[in-house]
């Protein structure tokens, strides 16, 4: 019986070794969008009124060309720009970084990153004014993409 078990531990443990060896597939790339809050405007309904997102960022990973890009949005006439925060995870120094629109509704900015495969970034929209600087307390939940 010595023998018997003897002979199974060799090719169990060299088994063991391959499966042990084996690597785990990279972190599949996705997309995200995040919003801001909804600061008021009134150019489309100019007797009362209302709230409307103020923006949106979206970043797309894999553009074709191996990299990847976070897009800024302005999408409300409230006099407000909107700034995306983002942390990018593949950098020495993860941030945060910025980027604004101010130049009024329907305005847009691209940037083109050049991320590694499977790392990340965290990011975030809200408004922005030069006078005031960021308005925190209206910015979207933060969303993370993967390269």
């Amino acid at each position: 019986m010595k023998r018997r078990l003897a002979s199974l531990a060799v090719p169990f443990g060299v088994t063991c070794a391959v499966v042990a060896a084996t690597a785990t597939p990279a972190a599949a790339a996705s997309d995200a969008r995040a919003a801001c809050g909804h600061t008021w405007s009134n150019t489309s309904s100019p007797s009362t009124g209302a709230y409307y997102v103020c923006g949106y960022a979206d970043f797309e990973s894999e553009v074709g060309d191996g990299t990847e890009q976070l897009r800024l949005s302005d999408s409300n006439d409230d006099g407000y720009g909107v700034i995306v925060q983002n942390y990018r995870y593949d950098m020495s120094d993860p941030g945060p970084y910025t980027g604004t629109v101010t130049s009024g509704e329907g305005s847009k900015q691209t940037w083109t990153l050049h991320m590694p495969e499977g790392t990340k970034i965290k990011f975030r929209v809200c408004p922005f004014t030069h006078a005031h600087g960021t308005y925190t307390s209206l910015c979207g939940a933060w969303v993370t993409g993967t390269a």
